[in-house]
C-alpha cells in the first residue's frame, strides 16, 4: 500500500500538465469561433446597409460587436443609427468611436457627425385640450446656458437646443399648468396638457317656491346656489298643479347665471277643476243656514235653562251640511276652472259676511228705542236667538249676492285661483270689520249702543226706558211687549 502511493502522485502530476498544455489551444479555437461568427454578422450587415436595410444592418452590427468588439462595427452600428434618426445614441457611438481610435479612418468623419448632431435642436411636441392656449417655454437657468424664451399656440411643435425648461401653458377662463422638463440634444418629446375650465356659477329660484328641481338629470336643493362645470345645463322643474318647465343653456368658464327675483323660473298653473271646493262650500253653507233656521225657529226661547241649544244648533247644522252637499252635487259642472271656482266663493263669503252684519246691525237699529223688561242689568242686550236669526235673515241674501256678482265676474278671475280667494277674504275682513266697528257703537249718540246700554229717559213722565238696574244679577231683555214703566 505505501508503495503504491508515490505512482499515484505521479500520475496526477502527469494529468495535471496535459490539461494546461491543452487549455490554450481551446480558447485559441474558441477566439478563432468568435471572430469568423462576428466577421461572418459584419459582413452581412454591410450587405444590408448596402441595401438600406438599415434597421436589419443595424442588428447585423451589434451582434458582430458583442462577439467581437472591433472598431469598425461601432463605426457602423453610428452610421445606421443616424440614418434611423436616433441621433441620441448614434453621437455616443460616434463619440466612443473617436475616443478610441484617436487614429481611427473615420475619426474626422465622426467628428464632423458629433458636431452635426449637436446643432440638430431638440422638439417639444404639444398637445392641449382645449385648443387654442398660450404656451410659454423658458429656460432654467443654468451655468454657459444660453437664453431661450419661445411664446405661442398650441397644438403646436416648439424646436429648443437641449436643456431643462419650464412650460407654463394658459387660457382665459381656464386654470393654467405648469411643468419643469428636461430634453436631451434632438430629443423629440411629446407633452399633453388638459386644463381644466374655471367653474361657472348657477343660481335658481322657482315660482312657486319649493318645487322640484333637477340640473342636468340630478336632484338638487331649491332655491339652487352652486358652482358647476361649464357646458351645457339643463334645468327641470316640477310642482303640484302646475306644468312641468325645462329650460337648458350654455354657461361659459366663470360665467354667472341667476334666475332670481323677476327672472326666476315660473311654471304655468295647470289648472283643475274646482267643483270640490264648490261643493265643500255648498255644504258649509247648508250648514249655516241649518244653524240659522234652529236659531230663528227657537227665537227667543233660545236661551232658556231648559233649551239644549247646543244639541239644536248642532243637528240643525249637521243637516244643513247633508242637505248642502246634496243640492249641490247635480248642480254644479263637472268641469269648471279652479280659478273662477274660488273667485266666486270669496264673493259668495263676503256677502255671506256682509249681510249677516247688517242683519244684526238693523235689527238693533230698529229695536234700540223699545221698552226693556225689568229688573235691567247694564249693558242690557237682546236675546241669541233674535241676534242668530237677524244674522241668519241678513247672510241669506248677502250669499245670493255674492254668488251672482262672482258668477258675472269670474271670467276676470286672476289666473292662480289661490290668490283670489286669499284676495277675496282679505276684502271680506276689510268689510266685516267696517261693519263690526259701525255696530260698536249706534251713530253719534253716546246714550245707546248697539248692547242696549240704557239710561233714564229724559222725561220721566214718559219714559221709554228704565234706568239702569240690577236685581238678583240677572240681565235684562229687550220687550217684545214693550209697555211704558212707571215703576221708577
Amino acid at each position: 500500500m505505501h508503495a503504491r502511493a508515490p505512482l499515484l502522485v505521479r500520475l496526477a502530476v502527469i494529468a495535471g500538465v496535459v490539461a494546461a498544455l491543452g487549455a490554450p489551444a481551446s480558447r485559441a479555437r474558441a477566439a478563432d469561433d468568435a471572430t469568423a461568427q462576428a466577421r461572418s454578422h459584419y459582413e452581412m450587415g454591410l450587405k444590408l446597409f448596402d441595401a438600406r436595410e438599415h434597421e436589419q444592418a443595424l442588428i447585423e452590427f451589434e451582434a458582430a460587436n458583442q462577439l467581437k468588439t472591433r472598431p469598425a462595427a461601432l463605426f457602423m452600428m453610428a452610421q445606421c443609427e443616424y440614418l434611423l434618426g436616433r441621433l441620441k445614441e448614434a453621437r455616443a457611438h460616434y463619440e466612443r468611436y473617436a475616443g478610441e481610435n484617436p487614429d481611427g479612418e473615420f475619426v474626422e468623419l465622426a467628428k464632423d457627425r458629433i458636431q452635426s448632431i449637436d446643432k440638430r435642436p431638440s422638439t417639444f411636441v404639444i398637445n392641449t385640450v382645449p385648443d387654442d392656449v398660450t404656451v410659454r417655454i423658458r429656460r432654467e437657468a443654468a451655468a454657459g446656458a444660453a437664453t431661450v424664451d419661445l411664446t405661442g399656440q398650441a397644438p403646436n411643435n416648439f424646436e429648443i437646443p437641449r436643456g431643462r425648461y419650464r412650460i407654463d401653458v394658459t387660457k382665459a377662463n381656464y386654470q393654467g399648468q405648469t411643468r419643469v422638463v428636461d430634453v436631451d440634444i434632438a430629443e423629440t418629446k411629446p407633452l399633453f396638457f388638459k386644463l381644466d375650465p374655471i367653474p361657472a356659477r348657477l343660481e335658481i329660484d322657482t315660482q312657486p317656491p319649493g318645487a322640484t328641481l333637477y340640473v342636468n338629470g340630478n336632484r338638487a336643493r331649491n332655491p339652487y346656489r352652486q358652482d358647476v362645470a361649464p357646458g351645457h345645463v339643463e334645468i327641470f322643474a316640477e310642482a303640484l298643479d302646475h306644468e312641468s318647465k325645462t329650460v337648458d343653456f350654455n354657461l361659459s368658464p366663470g360665467e354667472r347665471k341667476s334666475l332670481l327675483g323677476p327672472n326666476a323660473l315660473r311654471l304655468p298653473y295647470a289648472q283643475r277643476s274646482g267643483r270640490p271646493e264648490l261643493i265643500a262650500a255648498s255644504a258649509i253653507i247648508g250648514g249655516f243656514v241649518g244653524v240659522g233656521a234652529v236659531a230663528a225657529a227657537i227665537g227667543k226661547d233660545l236661551e232658556g235653562p231648559n233649551v239644549a241649544s247646543v244639541l239644536l244648533l248642532g243637528s240643525g247644522g249637521l243637516a244643513g251640511i247633508v242637505a248642502g252637499a246634496l243640492v249641490a252635487t247635480p248642480l254644479v259642472p263637472q268641469y269648471i276652472p279652479d280659478n273662477r271656482a274660488l273667485y266666486v266663493l270669496g264673493d259668495m263669503w263676503i256677502g255671506g259676511v256682509e249681510g249677516s252684519f247688517a242683519g244684526i246691525y238693523l235689527q238693533q237699529v230698529i229695536t234700540h228705542r223699545d221698552a226693556v223688561v225689568n229688573p235691567c242689568s247694564q249693558p242690557c242686550r237682546p236675546s241669541l236667538g233674535v241676534e242668530l236669526r237677524a244674522s241668519f235673515i241678513g247672510s241669506l241674501p248677502g250669499f245670493a249676492l255674492g254668488l251672482t256678482a262672482g258668477a258675472l265676474t269670474a271670467d276676470r278671475a286672476p289666473t292662480y285661483g289661490r290668490a283670489a280667494i286669499i284676495q277675496s277674504a282679505a276684502v271680506g275682513g276689510i268689510l266685516a270689520g267696517g261693519l263690526g266697528q259701525m255696530a260698536l257703537r249706534l251713530g253719534t249718540d253716546p246714550q245707546y249702543s248697539v248692547r242696549g246700554v240704557l239710561v233714564a229717559a229724559p222725561d220721566p213722565m214718559n219714559p221709554v226706558r228704565s234706568p239702569p238696574g240690577d236685581v238678583n244679577g240677572v240681565p235684562c231683555v229687550y220687550s217684545t211687549n214693550p209697555m211704558p214703566d212707571t215703576t221708577h
